[in-house]
């Protein structure tokens, strides 16, 4: 039984990874801000509650002596991310550079980390594969992408394996509305409330929709696989927003008109992944569709509802 520490492990897809690692596996979440509404947690799983930036950090590290760490906290409002780059940085930079710095320290196996699409920028190709170039239009993607680079460099001085992985359009059970690219579970929310689903643009454009135990069972072969890659992670497949919204009227048994709305400043019309590194090195396929995905998903939204 190895032991895993999870930054972040109280999110969205932080807490579906603890909740599949802790079956098998000794599972230690580091996470801040615990009365947010939005944190998930595990009986099973040992919590430290700090910020990664801090002194704090390493002593956590030591006393824990984690075999395997998964990154994801994160500041990961691309918004947010141009109002206060400085803020952004410091998490996304600083926060990694403390936790490679404990991982050095402390003998740790590996270090995943979860990066994203927003690292690529506008696209110059699809499907997008990881040889695409690097041109992020936010902070975000740039800090991401900064994280990326001090990872592969502390392998080169310091031995420390890793994998990245650069997430899609993730969505399922657990997604904040309000978080950045939630496309999903915003919907969701809207026909929940009675509310016309709201598409910003024509509908048209593209994204590419990965369902989060598809990305959790990436994570968990990550542990043992792929050392030193950067993989893409997605469906490597594209769906308009207009498609979803049909889906999503099947699902919910009516036909809502959407309300479409001028597009948003910044905005990428088309983006999907090219996925074929990631299926042939970690011998992967998604076991979910989107309708599947979509189906669990609204079901989930429905009990909240209820409780």
């Amino acid at each position: 039984m190895a032991k895993i520490l999870v930054t972040g492990g109280m999110g969205f897809v932080g807490s579906h990874i603890v909740d599949a690692l802790i079956e098998n596996h000794e599972v230690v979440v580091i996470g801040r801000n615990t009365l947010a509404r939005h944190h998930h947690t595990h009986e099973n799983a040992i919590y430290e509650w700090l910020d990664i930036r801090g002194k704090e950090l390493l002593p956590v590290f030591q006393r824990h002596e984690p075999d395997y760490v998964i990154h994801l906290a994160a500041q990961v409002d691309v918004a947010e991310s141009v109002n206060y780059p400085s803020m952004d940085a410091d998490l996304n930079v600083n926060g990694t550079i403390n936790v490679l710095e404990a991982c050095r320290l402390t003998g740790v196996k590996k270090i995943l980390f979860a990066s994203t699409a927003a690292v690529y920028g506008q696209p110059q190709y699809l499907g997008i594969d990881e040889n695409h170039p690097i041109s992020p239009m936010a902070p975000y993607g740039l800090s991401k992408y900064v994280a990326e680079r001090y990872i592969a460099l502390y392998h080169k001085l310091y031995d420390l394996p890793y994998t990245i992985l650069r997430l899609a359009n993730v969505y399922g059970p657990r997604q904040t509305v309000k978080s950045d690219g939630a496309v999903v579970s915003t919907l969701i929310d809207l026909y929940l409330r009675g509310k016309a689903p709201t598409i910003h643009g024509t509908g048209q454009q593209t994204r590419d929709f990965i369902y989060v135990a598809d990305v959790v069972s990436i994570f968990e072969r990550c542990l043992t696989r792929g050392d030193g890659e950067v993989f893409n992670v997605g469906k490597g497949h594209q769906t308009t927003i207009n498609e979803l919204v049909n889906l999503l009227n099947g699902t919910f048994e009516i036909h809502t008109e959407p309300l479409y709305t001028p597009p948003r400043l910044g905005d990428i019309d088309h983006s999907y992944f090219d996925i074929s590194k990631l299926m042939t090195v970690l011998d992967w396929q998604p076991e979910y569709s989107l309708e599947d995905g979509l189906v669990d998903t609204v079901h989930y939204y429905r009990r909240s509802l209820r409780m």
